[in-house]
């Protein structure tokens, strides 16, 4: 005689249409009971208010259930339109939240209750095939089907930043539209999102490739970053900050720090020039001294961190008026204890606005935000920023100004604990 009890199921998360689950700050994991004629879980309403709510799927009602039982596995309910409308009322889903359920919509990713589990025991297996399969509205797929479906009902990217986990975890897998579940399926990337930002990048597309990164433990790359920097710049600046603010994309530092391939042959460093050539178009229709805060995003060995320039076209007026002791080069060596004099430039931004109190206002000045701080790693990379803005106002004002008296703060800046937070932690607090 087959049981009526099976332990219950280990989900890494539940979505109920656009609305997901997840596990509470105390447990791994979203249970899932199983019974032989229902499958229960509790979620919290949309606001978060307890008590918990039971949601229970009647399986002889849905419309569809839909189980992957391989090495990824997954259940897709399709429920009955009168089940939607009592869980709606039950989690407030209403037109006032930004979730959607709704069965009877031709939209994938608000039709279905998408349990993603972490593994099945043989006997959970059994408990399925026995008490599920021989109901007619119950089938299996295969791991290639699960992935499709997965794709189709996975949320869209709007102007907010949603989350999307591709099951795979490949960033190289896609399912072509048309292909039949179970079916050998292409390999592609393509353009899940794109948002319009309103400064001169225009249209930001954002591929499957790069959606991945957003995975937990997973590295930021340069399109993820280029539009959490563009989708801030859109959405939380008033339009008198956006004129005073310039944003660098990622690709500027890559350029600037790079070393030519005339350099490699004569075993030098490339010069501010020859760097500055490497970008001058970039700024041909911007002026760069008349913006507030030009803002550098840098990737250094795989490691994130923000550098934002702050008001470059006041150097003509502090650098004059700078205390010679702020300036004075040996004793800050030794003070710091830095075998470079780039090293001992960078300064303790807590410190450092005590001593000079009001006369920060308007300094011109280069602030690194890192989450793994290294003094000489910000010196160099500030120290290019810093020669580059030297150069362009040479070029572009036609006359000599030195910016070596720009000084340069490390700011106060939370320390990840891992090797993979960097990005999220030094733009989120910059």
């Amino acid at each position: 005689m087959e049981p009526l009890y099976v332990e219950p199921l280990s989900c890494a998360s539940v979505r109920v249409g656009t609305y997901k689950v997840f596990p509470s700050d105390e447990e791994e994991y979203v249970t899932v009971y199983m019974t032989p004629d229902s499958i229960k879980f509790n979620a919290p309403n949309v606001e978060g208010y307890f008590p918990l709510c039971e949601i229970s799927i009647k399986c002889d009602s849905s419309n569809t259930m839909k189980w992957c039982l391989g090495e990824k596995p997954a259940l897709f309910v399709h429920p009955s339109d009168a089940f939607a409308e009592e869980v709606r009322f039950a989690l407030d889903l209403d037109l006032n939240c930004p979730y959607t359920f709704d069965p009877a919509l031709k939209d994938f990713r608000s039709m279905f209750v998408i349990l993603m589990i972490n593994f099945l025991t043989e006997e959970q297996i059994a408990f399925i095939r026995h008490h599920y399969f021989p109901i007619n509205t119950c089938t299996e797929i295969n791991q290639e089907g699960c992935g499709k479906l997965l794709y189709k009902t996975a949320p869209r990217l709007t102007t907010q930043l949603v989350r999307i986990r591709l099951f795979n975890e490949d960033p190289s897998i896609v399912w072509e539209e048309g292909t039949e579940e179970g079916a050998s399926a292409a390999v592609k990337e393509i353009t899940v999102a794109s948002y319009r930002s309103k400064s001169r990048a225009g249209v930001i597309p954002l591929s499957n490739r790069d959606v991945i990164c957003l995975n937990e433990g997973k590295w930021l790359n340069d399109n993820i970053v280029n539009f959490y920097l563009e989708y801030i710049y859109s959405e939380y600046l008033t339009e008198s900050e956006r004129e005073k603010t310039h944003i660098f994309n990622s690709f500027f530092y890559n350029n600037i720090s790079r070393v030519t391939e005339d350099d490699i042959h004569v075993n030098i460093p490339s010069t501010e020039s020859k760097r500055y050539d490497l970008v001058k178009s970039w700024t041909r229709k911007v002026d760069l001294f008349s913006k507030d805060y030009i803002v550098v995003p840098v990737n250094n060995g795989n490691h994130w961190y923000l550098m934002i320039v702050c008001f470059p076209g006041n150097m003509a007026d502090f650098s004059n008026s700078l205390k010679k002791s702020d300036m004075n080069n040996e004793k800050m060596v030794n003070e710091l204890g830095c075998s470079q004099f780039s090293a001992s430039m960078v300064e303790n931004s807590a410190s450092d606005c005590n001593s000079i109190g009001s006369q920060r206002q308007g300094m011109p000045c280069i602030c690194v935000f890192d989450s793994i701080f290294k003094r000489d790693r910000s010196a160099y990379a500030a120290e290019l920023v810093r020669d580059y803005i030297e150069v362009e106002y040479k070029r572009k004002k036609g006359v000599f100004l030195s910016f070596s008296q720009m000084r340069i703060f490390a700011m106060n800046c939370p320390q990840q604990p891992n090797s993979d937070d960097c990005g999220g932690i030094s733009f989120k607090e910059s």
